[in-house]
This record gives structure tokens, sequence and C-alpha cells, in this order.
């Protein structure tokens, strides 16, 4: 059984530590393809946002946190840098801080532009030594995610992909307040102009290929 430490970073200082189950039986998800059409035609350019289905609480709305800190701390004065990461990934997709920080306790805020719904990661680090890291979960209600960085996008043929890693899929995480998990059930939005176009409700099946088609009226 494999475990991974789950964090959840809020400014009242809940935090979640957790682990994934893992084991002979988690059903196995292949890489999914989608497109999106209007009238026809492909939608390009248009930002793909997700929102998980949990096991309880099904498709919450409730944010995870007002907004999100990493607390750490460091031993000597010196140019740290805090980035992001997606659950599954082996590098990260953003550096938000680099700077000179003293040693001691430090509280830095994650840009809310930079969060998508699903598991997160961050981590810290010292020139090119890894101090720290941890997953925290985001989910955004509905009128946030317009200005959110998307899970995805699609391409000028309207086509979009879904990494399943990404997504967590049948992962289950314990906290601190009870037990969840990430079923294969989701719904996917699609984002133009700041606004939601439209939602589209998709089941993920483990053992096959899924391809989703997403209109918009």
């Amino acid at each position: 059984m494999r475990y991974t430490s789950l964090l959840l970073l809020v400014i009242s200082s809940l935090i979640l530590t957790g682990c994934f189950f893992n084991n002979d039986s988690t059903p196995i998800y292949r890489e999914a393809e989608g497109v999106v059409l209007e009238n026809g035609e492909a939608v390009a350019n248009a930002d793909i946002h997700i929102r998980n289905k949990f096991d309880p609480g099904g498709f919450s709305q409730q944010p995870a946190a007002p907004n999100y800190m990493i607390n750490f701390s460091v031993q000597v004065e010196a140019l740290y840098s805090l980035s992001l990461f997606r659950h599954g990934s082996d590098s990260v997709y953003n550096t938000f801080f680099e700077d000179t920080l003293a040693a001691g306790e430090h509280a830095i805020q994650v840009p809310d532009s930079l969060l998508t719904n699903g598991i997160l990661g961050y981590e810290v680090r010292s020139n090119q030594d890894l101090l720290t890291t941890s997953l925290f979960l985001v989910n955004k209600p509905d009128s946030a995610l317009p200005g959110s960085l998307p899970f995805t996008q699609t391409n000028a043929s309207g086509e979009f992909t879904l990494n399943p890693e990404y997504l967590a899929l049948g992962k289950s995480f314990t906290s601190q307040t009870g037990s969840f998990e990430i079923t294969d059930s989701l719904k996917i939005y699609v984002v133009q102009d700041s606004s939601i176009q439209v939602i589209s409700g998709v089941k993920y099946k483990p053992d096959q290929d899924n391809f989703f088609e997403i209109i918009v009226d």
C-alpha cells in the first residue's frame, strides 16, 4: 500500500493529513480525449475546467479553503522558490514566488488565479534543494472558474485531452474531519470570453477508452 501526505492549506491553519490507497484492484484509467463543438464547428482555444464528484459530498461547490497559504520555516537566509504542480505530474506548472528570505517562519499566499479545481501540490526549494512538498485540495465554485488557470484548453480543432493521473480518479484521502474518494464522475466546464459556455456531466470509465463530445448550444 502506498501512502502520500495530503495537506489542505488554509489561513485558519486547518490541516488535512491523509493517504492514497492503492492495491491490485485499483481500476486503470486511460488518457481521455474530447472535442468541443458549436453548430458543428470546432471551438478553439477554449478553457476547460473540471469539477470532481466526491464520495461523500457529490458535486460540492463548497470551497476547500477561503485562500491558500503555504507556511514553512527556513534555517538560513537564502534565495527560495515556491512552485505548483498537479497530482501525478513530475514537473511544476508555475513558479509563483522567488525571493530572498530571512531565517525563520514564513507564510506565502498562492495567487488564486493559478489554482484550478482538483488535487494540486506545492514545493519549496532553495537553490536546487527540495525543502518540502505537499498536496492540497482546490474546489472553487462555478463563479470563480472564469479567470482561473484552466485544467487544459482546446486546440485549433476544438480537441482536448484529460490526464487521469492529474484528476486523481479513484483515489481516497483521509483527513482529520473524515475520508473522501474522488470518483470517476466529472463535470466539464467550457469557458470562453470570461464566461461559462456549457457544463457537461460525464462518466470517466476505467479500463477502456473515453471520448467526450461537448456541444455548446
